[in-house]
């Protein structure tokens, strides 16, 4: 298997993404293609679905994590949700708190099971409930099959993460599904699974000084990382 990963970035990271990031890449369990963090690119659906497409386009690479700026792993997490991913042939998200303080975590979540972070715990998510894109990984499969039924724009990008508007019959009323939600809700129009998993061990740093920039960190350094 041969995982890429992208830490998302409009401006830096956080020195603790970085710090996982390179614990990651020079592991050696997996030849990680490290892409390039930085977006010029405001809109974060398009952004992320320009992402998801350059793995598309790329025949070598199986599974994608993607990482927001700002959040940090454990030793093994990164491995443990691409290898998740690339069995199951879906998504695959860990649970990443919110910036504010008792805020709860990113996603949705509305199965009343006790979950344990850190845990093996594997959670298939029912219809209306969605992964936060924090850290997030898929396998291309989903794309392969995205591609076979969405039309790619004008500039090639396949729209795997456009936001939509979709009716919750549960609770009778049309909710904006923001772009990991959206993408959740795509992957199950072609059949693949959406899960949690507890196992990783995630801390969400928004806000802290200590930010490295993009440009040439991690880049050059990891970006052949074999």
């Amino acid at each position: 298997m041969i995982p890429a990963l992208e830490v998302l970035s409009y401006s830096g990271i956080t020195s603790y993404a970085h710090h996982s990031m390179l614990r990651t890449a020079s592991a050696g369990r997996y030849p990680w293609q490290i892409f390039e963090g930085l977006s010029p690119d405001a809109c974060v659906g398009r952004a992320r679905s320009a992402l998801a497409t350059r793995v598309l386009d790329s025949p070598h690479i199986d599974v994608l994590l993607m990482v927001d700026h700002d959040v940090s792993w454990r030793e093994g997490d990164a491995e443990h949700i691409v290898e998740l991913a690339h069995e199951r042939e879906g998504v695959v998200g860990g649970l990443v708190s919110k910036r504010a303080h008792k805020q709860g975590f990113g996603g949705r979540l509305v199965d009343s099971e006790q979950l344990e972070i850190g845990s093996r715990q594997v959670v298939e998510l029912p219809e209306d409930a969605y992964l936060g894109g924090a850290f997030m990984a898929f396998s291309r499969k989903v794309i392969e099959k995205l591609a076979d039924v969405l039309p790619r724009t004008r500039d090639g990008i396949v729209p795997a993460f456009l936001p939509i508007l979709k009716h919750n019959p549960r609770i009778d009323c049309v909710e904006w599904l923001s772009e990991d939600w959206a993408f959740c809700h795509a992957a199950r129009l072609v059949n693949a699974p959406v899960l949690l998993t507890m196992h990783p061990v995630l801390a969400h740093w928004s806000g802290v000084n200590g930010y490295t920039p993009i440009e040439g960190n991690p880049g050059p350094a990891i970006m052949g990382a074999k």
